[in-house]
């Protein structure tokens, strides 16, 4: 159960930095109050060109690896 709440951790931390790196969030003060606001598209944008990404590493990798007739 450790191990599951260490992952759980990791992701959340992974998630952190790369939507701070990659601007997908933005977190403003003002006056005692903590905002954040989140950018849908710049996010939906950014996930959409990581799975056409590892696609096309995927499908280059089967070719390679593929044996030959």
């Amino acid at each position: 159960m450790r191990n599951l709440f260490a992952l759980v951790g990791l992701v959340v931390v992974v998630f952190g930095v790369l939507g701070w790196y990659k601007g997908w969030y933005s977190v403003t003060s003002d006056k005692g109050t903590l905002q954040v606001e989140l950018n849908k598209a710049k996010v939906l944008s950014d996930g959409k060109k990581m799975v056409e990404k590892g696609e096309e590493i995927l499908n280059s990798s089967d070719k390679t690896t593929a044996p030959k007739k």
